[in-house]
């Protein structure tokens, strides 16, 4: 039987500084439900759990009260807007910085409930969170990757083999099947992947490529991964191989020419010869992408030189500094993501997401 479960946030891990608290996120809960279970990740910006301040999790059934819930073995009442009691809930603490909520209702009239989020570690963090009614739904691995892959060159000009970072922000090991040596189409051909990556890890995916043959300017194609993420779209690769033309290559050349006309001369040692009025910018001192502008942009920028020093989750794999999650606290943001698996296996059941409004 496929699983049954909403995942949330919809995209990206929902992002919170220190002390910051979420929106009231909605989940559904079936109607024949007499037990519920929420299993969340809080992402550190390692590829290792920080193993850091446990977050508040707060409940809410319907319009009820917000009731905090608190760690095993005590357990939290949850009331409704009469101050009944509908359920109970508590936590436990997993390996791989996951926490395990399970909450048991007495009252089931309520059907949507709320979730909300603190986070009371120093570090900003990000969160993935899994509801299910059935505990072992609740273990959804979630690639976090660039699956935009590819080569743009002259042809015939051997070309260097693909390496791409992968992170898991989801709940359980992300498992790959994927064999080295398979033919991906379209000239890429698979080289290695890491074949388990934990929650809160990182591992890659080594490809090869051909190179260019003239005459074709453009080969594409979509390689699905074979690993244990439900979601077909989020396991998919688009890679593209394209000829570079020969106004590219002669605007590039002239381009190099520029740059090193514009630092200084090379001295007989073959060091740069830097001389009074000369600045250290082009080629020679690369500043961040997004360097400049905001202050938001530079700490982004920032962030990802350093992500390339240190083998940290990189920023392309994570929100962005600048769009924080405290930008995203709608319910329109946070929906959750239902795979089609999830849908018609739910036959029967109201399975549409319903936001907070």
């Amino acid at each position: 039987m496929d699983p049954v479960f909403q995942m949330f946030p919809e995209e990206q891990p929902l992002r919170l500084v220190s002390r910051a608290t979420s929106g009231l996120i909605p989940f559904l809960v079936p109607a024949d439900a007499t037990t519920m279970f929420l299993r969340l990740v809080a992402v550190g910006s390692g590829c290792e759990p920080l193993g850091g301040a446990a977050p508040t999790i707060e409940l809410r059934a319907g319009t009820g009260e917000i009731a905090t819930v608190p760690r095993s073995p005590s357990e939290g009442a949850v009331n409704d807007e009469s101050g009944n009691e509908v359920g109970t809930a508590s936590w436990t603490r997993e390996r791989d910085d996951i926490f395990m909520v399970k909450l048991l209702i007495s009252e089931k009239s309520a059907r949507l409930w709320r979730v909300r989020i603190t986070n009371n570690d120093p570090e900003e963090l990000g969160f993935v969170w899994v509801t299910s009614d059935a505990e072992e739904d609740t273990h959804q691995p979630r690639i976090s990757m660039n699956r935009n892959l590819g080569r743009h060159a002259v042809a015939g000009a051997p070309l260097e083999n693909i390496v791409a970072s992968i992170a898991n922000v989801g709940t359980t090991a992300l498992k790959f099947d994927d064999l080295p040596g398979t033919d991906m189409g379209a000239g890429f051909t698979l080289v290695r992947v890491a074949s388990s990556i934990p929650p809160n890890g990182c591992g890659s995916i080594e490809i090869k490529v051909a190179p260019i043959v003239a005459g074709i300017p453009r080969a594409e194609t979509q390689y699905k991964m074979k690993c244990n993420v439900v979601d077909v779209e989020d396991r998919t690769l688009f890679l593209v191989r394209s000829q570079k033309t020969t106004k590219e290559t002669v605007k590039e050349t002239a381009k190099e020419k520029d740059g090193d006309k514009g630092i200084g001369e090379k001295g007989k040692d073959g060091h740069l010869d830097v001389k009074a009025g000369d600045t250290l910018t082009g080629r020679f001192q690369r500043m961040p992408e997004g360097a400049g502008g905001g202050v938001g942009e530079r700490l982004a920028g920032l962030e990802r030189t350093v992500s390339e020093l240190v083998h940290f989750i990189s920023p392309e794999l994570r929100p962005d500094l600048s769009t924080s999650a405290l930008d995203r606290e709608n319910t329109d943001g946070q929906e959750a993501k239902y795979t089609k698996e999830s849908k018609d296996a739910k036959d029967g059941k109201d399975v549409e997401k319903q936001s907070d409004r």
